[in-house]
């Protein structure tokens, strides 16, 4: 009888263990940037490219650290509707690849993401009578992510669960945002904030709320020919811890700041941009995940 109890323990434990384990792949930042008002409508492609360095403590007595480095590769299909002046549809697909690679073992998996529909309200905005030096906005939004992306409750790698490596969450959040923006004639500010509220999945996991923000200064110069609008800012990001039935999920949650710089050019319905991203704070999954410098691309039709 003892034996069958210590069996049983020690199979109970494995499993816990085992469900325990780190992945960086679900750790980013949700942006929207800065978006042309000259046009009312766009759809376009957003490429984002994200590395990671993963350390794994051991899971029993006797093994060793290791080490693995996670890539995600997204590419989104984005666009905007405005339903009236002061009332926007903004909606986003993904088709995500992630990449774990750990001595030479290589694990990756690809699909739909998540796909998230906001809608967003100019609540406040100064005249455009030339009186009014500075002009300023400020606009709400709130929206939805749907759980398009495939889940699974599997096995994926070395026995464990990783439900960051998944293409979706299997959750329906509740993002909301905020965006303030000031200009005087071709020098501006931006501000953003969104905060996402998760829900439990099917499968009794629930990743952390999170929290995205940003600070950008940029310069707004518009010719005929072709604008430019280059951009520099600092974001700070954090992430909740997540949850396992109802317990907490070490190796998860945390929080970062990052410097950026960017440039968008647009001429006449084409626009095209690049952004990258630095980390100068990060404290991820208990200084477990490194986050290494990102870049995020776009390409819009206007019309």
């Amino acid at each position: 009888m003892k034996f069958i109890l210590f069996i049983i323990i020690v199979f109970v434990l494995h499993n816990e263990l085992k469900s325990c384990d780190i992945c960086g792949c679900s750790v980013s930042g949700n942006y929207f940037g800065l978006l042309p008002q000259y046009r009312k409508h766009f759809i376009g492609l957003r490429v984002h490219y994200r590395t990671y360095s993963i350390k794994h403590p051991p899971l029993f007595a006797g093994e060793s650290v290791q080490y693995s480095n996670d890539l995600v590769f997204s590419t989104e299909i984005w666009g905007r509707y405005q339903i009236h002046k002061r009332l926007q549809l903004i909606g986003s697909m993904p088709y995500q690849f992630n990449q774990r690679k750990e001595n030479e073992i290589k694990l990756s998996s690809n699909g739909v993401g998540d796909g998230s529909c906001f809608i967003f309200g100019n609540v406040w905005k100064t005249s455009d009578t030339s009186q009014v030096k500075i002009k300023q906005s400020i606009s709400l939004g709130a929206g939805i992510k749907v759980p398009t992306g495939k889940h699974e409750n599997t096995v994926v790698y070395k026995g464990l669960i990783l439900p960051g490596f998944q293409m979706g969450s299997a959750s329906w959040d509740f993002p909301v945002s905020l965006i303030y923006i000031a200009k005087l004639k071709s020098l501006g500010i931006n501000t953003e904030m969104t905060y996402q509220f998760n829900t439990l999945n099917r499968y009794n996991y629930h990743f952390g709320n999170r929290l995205s923000s940003a600070l950008r200064v940029f310069y707004w110069k518009y010719r005929p020919a072709i604008s430019v609008l280059p951009q520099l800012g600092i974001s700070y990001e954090h992430y909740n811890s997540d949850k396992r039935k109802g317990r907490w999920v070490r190796y998860t949650g945390g929080s970062a700041l990052w410097s950026f710089a960017g440039l968008d050019l647009y001429k006449g319905r084409w626009g095209l941009g690049i952004n990258s991203w630095l980390p100068i704070y990060q404290n991820i999954g208990e200084k477990h995940i490194k986050m290494f410098p990102r870049i995020t691309t776009n390409f819009l039709i206007l019309f």
